[in-house]
Parts: C-alpha cells; sequence; structure tokens
C-alpha cells in the first residue's frame, strides 16, 4: 500500500536530496545507495520520508509478497529466485533508523503484511531485522498498537516460545549461560517435537481421505542439526511425509529452526534475541488477553526469570540482558501486569537486584569506565521510570533508595550521556508526581541545586550556539559581497 500525503508539509533540502539519491536508483540496486545512510539529521517527522518508503513499498510488491517460500504454500521449495537477502536487511536497517528518530510514525503500515511475510525467512538476520524493525516503530510515543493481521500474532507467539521449561532444565537462564544446559536438556532441545491433529477434508472426496493420516500426527525428529537439508528442505519433506496443514507450517518451520539452532551457542544466543524481540513486540501488540494467558500459562516462572537476568551480569550477553529489560518495560506498560512486575523486582530472592545493579551502572557511566554500554543503562533507567509512574512502584522505589542512586546523573554534562540524563529526570519526575515524602528528601539531598546548577548549563550551551550563529551570518554576507 502506497503513502499518501495527508497534510502539506515541506521537506527538508537535506532529506530530499538523500532520497532522490536512493529512489534514483533501480529497484534491484537500491542495496548500493543504502549501504551508505546513517541518521545525521534534526528529529524527523515520516512525512518526510513517504517518498522513500513508497520506494520499499515498490520493492517489497515486486520482490517480497509474491515468494512462494515466505507464504508457505504447496509446491515453495525451489519455486522463488535467490532470496534478496542483503538488500531486505539494508531495507530494514534505513527504516528502524528513521522510525527511531521520527514523530507520526504511526503511519507507518509495511508492518502488518510485509514485515509479517519476512518472519517466515529462514536468514535469521533477517528475522531479527525485522523483530528489531517492529520494536523500533513501537516504542514509545507509539506504545501499544492494535494489530488487525492475525498471522502477524500468531508468528509472534511462535518464537516467543522456547525450547521447553524451566523444569526442563531449558528455560530463558539456561538458555542464555554458556554452559547452562546439561546433556539431556540439550538432546531434548535439539530434537523437533511437533503434534498435531488431522481430520479427513471431504471437500477432497473419499478416495483422498481413505489415504490421509487421520488423528494425532507426530513428527520426532532427534539431533536435527545433523540433517543435511536445508531448513526449507526439511520443511518441504516434512510437510509432504505428513500433510501439514498450510496453518501449521509456520509453527513447525519456527520449532525446526529452533531445535537445529540450540548445539551451537552463537545460534542459540541468537534465538534467544528472537524470542525476546518477539515477546516485546506480542506484548504491545496483542489486544487479545487470550494470547498472553496462555503464554504465561504455559511458562509461568518467565518473568521471574527475566528479572534474574540482571544478576547474570558476566555469564549473559549484555545484548540479551538489554533485552531481558526490555521485555520488562513491555509488561509494565500494561498497567494490569506491572504489579506482578513490581513485585519480582522488590521482592523475595530478587530483592535489592535491581537496586544494585542501578548502582553499579551509575557508577560506569558517571566515571567513564566502558564497563556497561549506554545501551544497557538507558533499558535499566527505562524500567526505573516506567515502574515509578505508579504510586505503588514510587513508593516500593523511594524506600528502597532510588533517588539518592539516580541523582548522579544530574551533573554528567557527556554529550552522549543527554538522553541518559533525560531518562533519569523523568524518574525524578515520577518520584515527585506519585510520592509527596520524596520532594523533601530530594531537596535534602541536594537535588534541587544540581537541577538548576544543570539548567544553567543547559541555558548557557543554547545561549553560546545563538550567538555564534548570530557572528557567522554577517561575516558570510560580507564574504560573499567581496
Amino acid at each position: 500500500m502506497k503513502y499518501k500525503r495527508r497534510r502539506a508539509l515541506e521537506v527538508p533540502p537535506k532529506i530530499r536530496t538523500v532520497i532522490k539519491g536512493i529512489t534514483s536508483f533501480p529497484l534491484d540496486r537500491i542495496e548500493e545507495k543504502l549501504k551508505g545512510f546513517v541518521w545525521d539529521f534534526d528529529k524527523g517527522d515520516f512525512h518526510h520520508w513517504l517518498d522513500l518508503f513508497n520506494h520499499f513499498e515498490s520493492f517489497f510488491e515486486k520482490y517480497i509478497k509474491p515468494r512462494k517460500d515466505l507464504q508457505l504454500v504447496d509446491e515453495f521449495l525451489g519455486a522463488d529466485p535467490p532470496f534478496p537477502r542483503n538488500t531486505v536487511l539494508q531495507i530494514l536497517r534505513v527504516t528502524q533508523s528513521i522510525l527511531e528518530n521520527c514523530s507520526n510514525k504511526h503511519l507507518y503500515s509495511s508492518y502488518e503484511q510485509h514485515l509479517s511475510c519476512l518472519l517466515a525467512s529462514t536468514c535469521v538476520d533477517v528475522v531479527e531485522a525485522t523483530l528489531q524493525t517492529l520494536t523500533a516503530f513501537l516504542k514509545k510515543p507509539l506504545g501499544k498498537c492494535l494489530v488487525r493481521d492475525t498471522t502477524l500474532t500468531s508468528r509472534l507467539f511462535s518464537f516467543a516460545q522456547g525450547w521447553g521449561s524451566k523444569e526442563e532444565g531449558l528455560g530463558l537462564i539456561d538458555c542464555s549461560l554458556n554452559n547452562g544446559c546439561d546433556p539431556i536438556a540439550t538432546e531434548v532441545a535439539s530434537t523437533l517435537l511437533f503434534e498435531f491433529y488431522t481430520v479427513p477434508d471431504s471437500a477432497k472426496g473419499s478416495v483422498d481421505a481413505e489415504h490421509m493420516n487421520q488423528g494425532l500426527q507426530v513428527i520426532h525428529l532427534p539431533k536435527i542439526f545433523k540433517c543435511p537439508e536445508s531448513d526449507l528442505e526439511l520443511l518441504d519433506k516434512l510437510v509432504k511425509e505428513h500433510s501439514v496443514p498450510y496453518d501449521l507450517r509456520f509453527s513447525l518451520l519456527t520449532r525446526l529452526r529452533f531445535a537445529r539452532a540450540f548445539s551451537s551457542l552463537a545460534a542459540r544466543h541468537q534465538y534467544v534475541c528472537i524470542r525476546l524481540y518477539a515477546f516485546i513486540v506480542l506484548v504491545q501488540t496483542s489486544t487479545e488477553a487470550d494470547d498472553l494467558t496462555v503464554f504465561f500459562n504455559n511458562e509461568p516462572e518467565f518473568i521471574g526469570e527475566l528479572v534474574s537476568l540482571l544478576s547474570h551480569e558476566a555469564e549473559v550477553p549484555e545484548r540479551i540482558r538489554i533485552l531481558g529489560i526490555s521485555s520488562l518495560v513491555a509488561l509494565c506498560q500494561d498497567r494490569s501486569r506491572q504489579t506482578t512486575v513490581l513485585t519480582s523486582v522488590t521482592s523475595g530472592g530478587h530483592s535489592g537486584i535491581l537496586l544494585s545493579l542501578m548502582q553499579k551502572t551509575v557508577d560506569y557511566i558517571t566515571s567513564g569506565s566502558g564497563v556497561v554500554s549506554i545501551a544497557f543503562a538507558e533499558a535499566l533507567l527505562s524500567l526505573a521510570s516506567v515502574l515509578v509512574s505508579s504510586t505503588p512502584g514510587s513508593l516500593a522505589l523511594h524506600e528502597a533508595g532510588y533517588i539518592s542512586t539516580i541523582l548522579p546523573l544530574l551533573k554528567d554534562t557527556e554529550p552522549e550521556h543527554l538522553q541518559l540524563v533525560s531518562t533519569a529526570v523523568h524518574v525524578v519526575e515520577g518520584f515527585l508526581d506519585f510520592n509527596n515524602p520524596t520532594a523533601a528528601l530530594f531537596r535534602d539531598l541536594g537535588g534541587l541545586d544540581d537541577t538548576i546548577s544543570r539548567l544553567k548549563v543547559e541555558v548557557s550551551y543554547v545561549e553560546n550556539i545563538s550567538k555564534r550563529n548570530a557572528e557567522e551570518v554577517p561575516l558570510i554576507a560580507r564574504e560573499t559581497n567581496c
């Protein structure tokens, strides 16, 4: 679906030049132009980029939508030309960058058709990039989004499921650790086990129905990583051997991919990331409470495991821990689940984990040690920000001592830390809005003085820029006259 301009809006010349440079290239060669794209513009508006997204739409309509291997229809094996992996990855990268930096991104509509379709790609990098793009689209201020396409929801649900339960030794933590699974759990996770029921289809005639397998069907393939076939070849084989109906093929493909990836630590970690991305998007797009209810019925320990990820600082890759925190943030944005997350963070064996990690993270950031990334610190502060946006959450974090922990960020003047400072201010605002006693503590700890000093720094910075710009205008005019 092509994008239409709903209002007159002047596109900045710099953006217009970039778009023209990309759209002037043929669709099959736009990868070359997209490789050099980086966001070096001011805060944007999605309206500015409509011509570029229409160009992307043309690409998807021509090279993605007709592919049988993404639709998983009959005879999908070998029916399509080579998948344009690199071009798709570049389009997704650029799309993600624009969505992260633009307002009015609610106008983006490709997620329900083309991105849903790309989730069926057997290229794991494409799947991950697709989920990253969906996450960027849903990131605040957009928040909750209505998804009309049930296919996308079911595909997200399929990816959000892992290899097994915590009781089986295949929980989120077990699968994220380098040596977290014993041999038995590893064997279970590397086995493709897929069960479904088939019933005779009267439309196919009585003869076909007699020869068709009926009732419970079980696909059982141990050590699937040893199978020589590609994912699509193996899927095609299983579909034909077991008469797998169309609506179950994506689920079978997903289980196949997860089982095959488990034996490789790098591949397993990538699929853990894919699982968490899918969970985040599912929470933010699910309009049916039943979807999440079924998920948590299958994995009641999942929220506890997300919190436990915080304590595994050295054993679990940082990107997985960031996604774990982002999953908690997504859950907290649903008020009905915020209490459950708050209880997990502030009570029981997890009590004190978040505060301890926050203290260390703030120390690392303000000292410039580089032990943790800015992205990790931002995720942690975002969790505190959403927890403090309710009276119970504000009270719990106040009693735990979060105010004194966060205040040092107000003095951090490193330009690359500006977003962290902004989020820290939102946390302080949450305390002051939902917990009156915090105001006195804030003043006693010097927070008010620090805020005033920081305001002076920011005002001075703006004044200096204005002064410098004012001085440059006459200089340019004199050079022009000369």
